[in-house]
C-alpha cells in the first residue's frame, strides 16, 4: 500500500471543531444540516450509528473538491449478509437511500441527490471485490458550496481508527430496559 505524502505545511485535522473550523461558514452549516438530518431520520428508527468527516479534508492531502462524510450504520439483523459482497451492499445502500430520502423536506430542499451505487472492481472482475460501498452526494443549491458525499460505511473502520477520520456525531440508541 502506497503512502500518500501530505500537503507541506498542513496537518492532518485530528478534532471534530478544527474538522469544522477549516471549513467556510456555508460548508459548516451543510454538515452540520447533513448530520442533522441523519440525527433526525436514525433517532426515530431508533438506529445507531457513527458519523465521520473523511478524505482529503481530514488528512489535508490533494485537493479537496467535496467533503467526505462516513456513516457506519448499526443495522444488526435488519439486513441479510446472505450473498455475494456486492449484493449485500446493494441492500445495505438501499437502507442509506431510504434514510437520505426521510431526511426533512426542509432539508432535502437545499440538496441535489446524485446516488453512485455500489461496484465491482473491474481488475479483479469479482463480486467480491468492491471498488466502491455506494455513496451519496448531496450537492447544496447554493453553488459556492461544496458538495458532501455520504459514504456508506460497511464496515466500523473508522471508528476502530483504521483509517483517518474525525468523529462528527454519535447518534446511540439505548435498548429499553423491561423489568
Amino acid at each position: 500500500m502506497s503512502e500518500v505524502a501530505e500537503t507541506p505545511g498542513l496537518q492532518p485535522i485530528e478534532t471534530r471543531e478544527d474538522f469544522l473550523n477549516c471549513l467556510s461558514t456555508i460548508d459548516r452549516s451543510n454538515v452540520e444540516t447533513i448530520i442533522d438530518g441523519f440525527r433526525q431520520v436514525l433517532t426515530g428508527q431508533k438506529t445507531t450509528a457513527e458519523i465521520h468527516a473523511v478524505g482529503g479534508m481530514v488528512t489535508q492531502e490533494g485537493t479537496q473538491n467535496d467533503i467526505d462524510v462516513a456513516v457506519n450504520l448499526q443495522l444488526g439483523n435488519r439486513v441479510s449478509t446472505e450473498g455475494s459482497i456486492l449484493t449485500q451492499a446493494e441492500r445495505r445502500y438501499v437502507v442509506y437511500r431510504e434514510i437520505i430520502n426521510s431526511f426533512p423536506r426542509e432539508i432535502l430542499e437545499r440538496f441535489e441527490l446524485e446516488e453512485k451505487p455500489p461496484y465491482i472492481n473491474q481488475e479483479y472482475q469479482s463480486d467480491s471485490i468492491l471498488a466502491s460501498d455506494g455513496t451519496f452526494v448531496l450537492k447544496p443549491k447554493d453553488k459556492t458550496a461544496k458538495p458532501i458525499e455520504v459514504v456508506c460505511s460497511l464496515e466500523d473502520n473508522f471508528s476502530k481508527g483504521m483509517r483517518k477520520s474525525v468523529l462528527l456525531d454519535t447518534i446511540k440508541i439505548e435498548e429499553e430496559n423491561n423489568v
